[in-house]
């Protein structure tokens, strides 16, 4: 599918992480106006790691990136989908899908993002659906780690099962400290068709 008409591509992106709680974690995440707050997912995913991705994804500035990833709740799932392209009239950009699957959801998804069917398929219920610019992802990213860094060993105390994502973040900082390539032409471009993952 191409890009929706008329769609608002924002730089104004946020994101807060809660860590006040051993083995769970709360976030807000914002684009221009949308915003989204997830309470309560838990250490059993490697989930900062994930974020972490997400962000170098975006900010690798290539032609198409997709990472789609989940905060457990246990039982409760929230399925973030960073889906980042370019067009000559956007830019670069990202479009950030957060759904929800409650308890009684009869499709698991399992840690590659994939659902696996035990019943009829129920779709998730869409928290948020908002562009941003992708630059602009990276480095709320980013910055939301700021805080958690200066945890120290505290970080591993809280998140029990997973460590900080060193190395990924090292891996965004050299990302985002390299300038972005030039905007291909038009003919580099092409016809840019997004990509047809679906929920089934």
């Amino acid at each position: 599918m191409f890009p929706p008409k008329n769609i608002v591509v924002s730089d104004d992106v946020s994101l807060e992480f809660d860590m006040s709680r051993n083995g769970c974690a709360s976030l807000a995440f914002s684009i221009g106006p949308d915003e989204v707050k997830i309470d309560g997912f838990t250490d059993m995913k490697n989930s900062f790691h994930d974020f972490a991705f997400a962000a170098i994804s975006a900010a690798s500035c290539g032609r198409e990136g997709f990472i789609r990833f989940n905060l457990d709740g246990e039982p409760t799932t929230w399925r973030w989908t960073v889906h980042s392209c370019v067009t000559k009239s956007l830019g670069y950009f990202s479009n950030v899908r957060v759904e929800y699957f409650d308890d009684g959801n009869p499709v698991i998804i399992d840690d590659q993002g994939q659902y696996v069917r035990r019943f009829p398929d129920v779709p998730g219920k869409v928290l948020f659906d908002a562009y941003c610019k992708s630059e602009a992802f990276s480095h709320a990213v980013r910055r939301a780690f700021e805080p958690l860094e200066k945890m120290g060993q505290t970080f591993e105390e809280v998140w029990c099962y997973h460590p900080f994502p060193t190395r990924t973040l090292a891996a965004l900082d050299a990302a985002l400290d390299t300038p972005p390539p030039e905007m291909p032409g038009e003919e580099e471009l092409g016809t840019l068709v997004l990509s047809t993952k679906k929920p089934l």
